[in-house]
């Protein structure tokens, strides 16, 4: 199957998971096996990944993930990513304008706790597609320290909204079992 639509019978009731302070709403898989494992392909083959770096003090540190990043906007997004996009943007009802690509080439690659500092407004939202390996992914309140864990499964969506970003944290640990990759893309505004 060519994308789902929102009416297809195999989807899931979306849940939100964080008891307070913003929301995280889980859809579960969105694209089903096929399409998902396609567009794993297909992202993994031809993306044009390259480190991100991080200046501290003046010096450049290279980061263990890989990323690419899209203004969609500006045009020259790939048929794909306008294609996953938009049914995206059919499930948030949030019109999306950047896409940020991460490979995490194996589980020993993670992402430290950190806030999504560009999305601190109550409007805001960031939706995030999973594809290849399962993995375990985090959320911390900065004041009470409650923690909430999850596993985001290959072909699901999962969407940070409104004022989550300034309540909580989220990271994604490592894990040494896991020896595949993943590839995360972040649709944001």
């Amino acid at each position: 199957m060519l994308f789902p639509t929102l009416f297809d019978k195999h989807l899931r009731k979306p849940k939100n998971i964080i008891p307070h302070g913003g929301e995280t709403v889980y859809y579960g898989e969105v694209f089903d096996e096929e399409d998902a494992d396609r567009l794993y392909e297909l992202l993994l083959r031809e993306t044009p990944w390259r480190k991100d770096e991080w200046v501290i003090y003046n010096k450049i540190y290279l980061t263990p993930r890989k990323v690419a990043w899209y203004s969609i906007k500006r045009g020259g997004v790939p048929r794909e990513l306008s294609k996953m996009k938009k049914l995206v943007e059919s499930y948030t009802g949030v019109t999306y304008n950047h896409v940020l690509l991460n490979l995490y080439e194996n589980g020993e690659i993670g992402l430290g706790w950190h806030s999504d500092k560009e999305s601190w407004e109550e409007n805001s939202s960031i939706a995030s597609v999973s594809l290849g390996a399962e993995r375990r992914f985090d959320f911390r309140h900065v004041e009470t320290k409650e923690t909430i864990s999850m596993v985001l499964e290959h072909g699901s969506l999962l969407v940070m909204q409104g004022l989550l970003q300034n309540y909580w944290k989220h990271h994604l640990p490592k894990c040494k079992h896991v020896k595949h990759p993943r590839i995360n893309l972040t649709f944001r505004k």
